[in-house]
């Protein structure tokens, strides 16, 4: 970070706060060249569905509107109740192709304010500032300069027309190449100042490089990581599927569904792990010719918490499944175990000397063991029983032999 930038002390706030930024602007196809009269705004009508999600989560977004949009006839009838009931704030957005005044040459360079003269840039700031301020009954303080293209040096404009908060910084990123637009690399991630007076607070977009080597493409080292050089040898995108270094906006434009849609199955879990915006757009057609399009941003937060959602019971499924399995495998292997277990214990009382030791073993599977050990334990009893007979014969010879002397010579010969 350089001198210039002094972060804002967050250490008042609980914790992270969301603010979400909505750029309401004209209708227009970003592939199609610039032109002033790219001036329709029918998608307002549809901006209400938008806003009882953000009602219904208790979120207070920020609209950001352009000239088309501030001076639209429903613009008072949309914003106006949302306004009085506290559930928005305005502000303002820079499109100099369709703000007045009209001096500038309309192409990719003049779409970025900040390479408008600065007097024309703070003409047509004042037109767009006023509008809104005579359509909603606020004056507006919060700032966007279209496509992102501000130029720091002219806070002074901000600051002299009542604004407070600027959100056009994307950090880690260049539009240089994209027409001529402002680099932002070395900005800060975080809310910020630019000079000692504070008179405008920086929010940048919640951009930021995330992986083990994030440090290496930090300030002006990112130039390279993400310049052209590198990118057109995809090292950007090596890193990023390689889990070693990825920028990554919360945003839904620029990423598309189609594409996570088309991913293989771990793509598409990672999108929703993560809960990452994707992008939807469906070109408007008059006949052949395509005049405009639609873009859809989705969000897969949603997706996720319905995931959890359903998950949490298969998970008390799959545990009760462990747990009966484990049951049933238990009494299973009790109930192969316990032939064992007989036979063990008879093998057992038949080596102690106990007689007639028969087993009872009703398993099918086990029944010719059963009576295969049974005809053995009798054999055996028959043997010792025949063995005991023999001993006591010998011993009642033996009590009737008279006691006798008997004289052994020097080689074993009986003398006497």
């Amino acid at each position: 970070m350089t001198a210039r930038f002094i972060p804002a002390d967050l250490s008042a706030l609980p914790g992270p706060v969301l603010c979400v930024v909505i750029d309401t602007e004209e209708e227009f196809d970003w592939n199609a060249p610039f032109a002033r009269g790219n001036a329709s705004v029918a998608a307002l009508d549809w901006l209400g569905e938008g806003h009882r999600l953000f009602r219904r989560y208790g979120l207070q977004p920020a609209y950001l509107m352009d000239y088309p949009v501030a001076t639209a006839p429903r613009a008072r009838d949309i914003f106006g109740p949302w306004l009085a009931a506290d559930e928005c704030l305005v502000g303002t957005q820079l499109h100099p192709w369709v703000n007045p005044p009209f001096e500038e040459v309309v192409c990719p360079y003049h779409s970025f304010p900040c390479n408008l003269p600065p007097d024309l840039e703070r003409r047509k700031l004042e037109v767009l500032t006023a509008a809104v301020a005579e359509t909603l009954g606020v004056h507006p303080v919060i700032y966007k300069a279209g496509r992102y293209g501000l130029d720091i040096r002219r806070e002074e404009t901000l600051a002299d027309l009542g604004y407070l908060i600027d959100t056009s910084v994307v950090p880690n990123r260049s539009f240089a190449g994209n027409g001529g637009g402002p680099d932002f690399f070395g900005y800060p991630e975080q809310p910020f100042w630019s000079s000692a007076e504070r008179r405008v607070l920086y929010l940048p977009v919640s951009q930021s490089l995330v992986g083990p080597l994030r440090s290496a493409a930090q300030g002006a080292r990112g130039r390279v990581v993400f310049g052209p050089a590198l990118r057109a040898l995809h090292v950007p995108g090596i890193l990023a599927r390689a889990r070693l270094l990825e920028r990554i906006m919360l945003t839904p434009e620029g990423t598309s569904l189609e594409e996570l849609l088309q991913g293989g199955p771990l793509t598409q879990l990672r999108g929703v792990w993560e809960q990452r915006s994707y992008e939807v757009t469906q070109p408007l057609l008059l006949g052949d010719e395509r005049f405009g399009s639609i873009r859809i941003g989705v969000s897969t937060v949603l997706i996720w918490a319905g995931l959890k959602s359903a998950l949490k019971p298969i998970a008390i499924v799959a545990a009760a499944a462990i747990v009966l399995a484990t049951g049933v495998s238990w009494l299973m292997a009790r109930r192969f175990l316990r032939p064992i277990h007989v036979l063990q214990s008879g093998i057992a009382r038949l080596g102690q000397g106990e007689e007639d030791v028969r087993l009872d073993l009703p398993d099918e599977d086990f029944k010719d063991l059963g009576t295969s050990f049974n005809a053995l334990s009798q054999s055996v009893s028959s043997i010792r029983s025949r063995l005991v007979e023999q001993a006591r014969r010998a011993e009642s010879v033996v009590e009737r032999l008279e006691d006798a002397v008997a004289i052994v010579g020097p080689n074993g010969d009986v003398a006497f």
